[in-house]
């Protein structure tokens, strides 16, 4: 993990390694292009589309950021719009509360509703609407190992002995981040652990969810969020046009820190334990079990943020290996998306920066750490303050569903029932978060709509870029 020794040699072109081929990293691979910066992707899986699990939330901004730059016609169709959320009671299916308009009062405040999708499909239109080039940089089958700092830049180390050369190292590897991990050891000083060993969580499990697909149900209405309430337990499953999704929540024991891998045998039992649960009017667990369609998942659910995201100038963190919240509210693309474009934004404008000339496009100078570790930490600070009400909105979602205390079950039956809070909640803890998200500032915007929180960010004019 020390820096490493070479000859000397001239000095090589701005280059990005991105840790990670999922849906963060492959918009990043998007974005990078779109910036003319090079990159390379390295995924650890065979297979950079695999069946990756269940739903995918898709928030304003992020529609916002994506209409800059890829076609309507390509992620639309693949997309179903939210329009009411109904809570019922888990134990016996009672009806407590209906926030009807909810899709509508994304729309009044943005221009831009809230959409869902099935995450593989998203994910294969991504990649489909990658440009060949960038298509090109993405290698599979490369799990990183190591992350050696070189004089002028970084190499990584892949498990098939490949390495990997470039300035710096984007992590984009989810929870278990190994980008994480390197990053740590290099900033500690503290022994290595081998790539695939299990290491303390920064994140805290508190409850574990249960994941599935369905077709079509015949009774529930399609573009519903149906919800079901209770102690230690919830449920969760939303309908599209033609298909659905379901989770189970429940809350663990204790709380923990310790990866766990479950087993087919842990699903089942699961499955059994709450076969009686009520997930939809008409519906409990057992149908649902009946009726699904590919494979069952069953996930810890972790929460938290860790505190140092970058280190020398050389490795920045996004995604979910900064921060891991609830999925109730799709909260961990979007979060992701916006660290991105915040990221890649600032690294454009400081490569603009060092070119001494704004002649031709190819931004190809190479900064100093010092100066990248600069644009890391201005990074940091700018995401940790804008997102303090996300991890609000994650935990009350995640509580307000499955109660710990009577202080959740009071929020969940009596105050969404009898006050306007999911408005409120919207209106004064959403909204402003959704209004200052970044937009990828180099890029043109046509026909943005507008709502009652006005965008706080624009694409630079031409004459003002660096």
């Amino acid at each position: 993990m020390e820096k490493g020794k070479r000859a000397p040699r001239e000095q090589q072109p701005f280059k990005v390694i991105v840790v990670g081929g999922g849906l963060v990293a492959v918009t990043a691979a998007h974005i990078l292009s779109k910036a003319n910066i090079d990159f390379v992707i390295l995924e650890q899986h065979d297979n950079l589309t695999p069946w990756i699990g269940s739903l995918l939330v898709m928030w304003p901004a992020t529609y916002r950021i994506f209409n800059s730059w890829v076609s309507e016609d390509a992620i639309l169709p693949i997309l179903n719009d939210l329009d009411d959320y109904e809570t019922i009671n888990a134990n016996d299916g009672s009806f407590l509360h209906l926030m009807k308009g909810a899709g509508n009062m994304w729309a009044r405040n943005h221009g831009y509703g809230i959409g869902v999708t099935a995450r593989p499909q998203f994910l294969n239109t991504l990649h489909a609407c990658l440009p060949e080039s960038a298509k090109a940089r993405i290698r599979v089958k490369k799990r990183v190992t190591d992350i050696e700092v070189l004089s002028d830049g970084v190499r990584v180390h892949c498990k098939d002995g490949t390495t990997e050369e470039g300035t710096i190292v984007i992590g984009a590897d989810g929870v278990h981040s190994r980008t994480r991990q390197c990053m740590e050891m290099l900033a500690t000083g503290t022994p290595e652990a081998k790539a695939g060993e299990d290491v303390e969580s920064p994140y805290l499990t508190t409850y574990r969810a249960l994941v599935g697909n369905l077709p079509e149900l015949p009774g529930l209405k399609p573009r519903y969020n149906y919800q079901s309430v209770g102690y230690g337990v919830s449920s969760q499953l939303v309908t599209g046009e033609g298909r659905a999704w379901w989770y189970v929540y429940e809350a663990l024991e204790k709380p923990t820190r310790q990866r766990r891998r479950y087993t087919e045998q842990d699903k089942q039992d699961m499955m059994n334990k709450y076969a009686d649960l009520h997930v939809a009017p008409g519906y409990q667990l057992r149908d649902l079990y009946a009726l699904n369609v590919g494979d069952i998942g069953l996930i810890n659910v972790e929460e938290g943020r860790v505190d140092r995201w970058s280190w020398g100038g050389r490795i920045a963190l996004v995604g979910d290996a900064v921060r891991k919240l609830d999925p109730h509210a799709g909260l961990g693309y979007n979060s992701g998306v916006v660290d991105v474009v915040e990221l890649i934004n600032r690294l454009r404008r400081l490569l603009q920066s060092t070119k001494g000339s704004k002649q031709g496009q190819n931004l190809t100078a190479v900064p100093s750490a010092d100066m990248l570790q600069t644009v890391f930490d201005e990074y940091e600070e700018t995401r940790k303050k804008s997102e303090r009400n996300v991890h609000i909105v994650s935990r009350l979602s995640a509580r307000s569903s499955a109660w710990l205390n009577w202080s959740h079950r009071l929020i969940s039956v009596w105050v969404m029932r009898f006050l306007p809070a999911g408005r409120w909640m919207l209106d004064y803890l959403v909204a402003p978060v959704v209004a200052r998200a970044p937009v990828i500032e180099w890029l043109e915007e046509t026909n943005l709509p507008q709502g009652a929180s006005p965008w706080v960010h624009h694409p630079l004019p031409k004459e003002v870029e660096i």
